[in-house]
């Protein structure tokens, strides 16, 4: 069970995340940071650490993803659910050089599901 707030808190931090990562070698930033600021300030440090961390790794697993799924031309977007009852997913608009099935195949080795927006044959 999750502390209250959590979730409030991790949906948020998860709002900041930005569409495109700034890269500055050796790190990416991958949300804004003036948001974090703004909800670390809102939850208090404590929850915020908590969710921080699991909202860091969904956006770092996605992130890695469709990154993946986009040097193989894939048009993608990551798309979060707001809580623990579902799983996250890729949603995918055009195929680019791969195939339905080895999106689905990549997809699932990460425990997302994958939404087709476009023609899988």
């Amino acid at each position: 069970m999750k502390t209250a707030g959590y979730w409030a808190c991790r949906n948020e931090i998860i709002n900041a995340h930005l569409d495109t990562p700034h890269k500055y070698e050796p790190f990416t930033e991958l949300f804004d940071t003036e948001k974090l600021d703004e909800i670390r300030d809102k939850y208090g440090a404590d929850l915020y650490k908590e969710s921080y961390a699991d909202a860091l790794h969904e956006v770092m697993e996605l992130s890695n993803l469709t990154t993946h799924l986009r040097a193989l031309g894939v048009d993608c977007k990551p798309i979060f659910t707001p809580d623990d009852c579902h799983v996250n997913y890729i949603a995918v608009f055009s195929l680019g050089s791969t195939t339905a099935q080895r999106i689905n195949e990549i997809a699932t080795k990460k425990a997302l599901c994958v939404l087709f927006q476009c023609p899988t044959h």
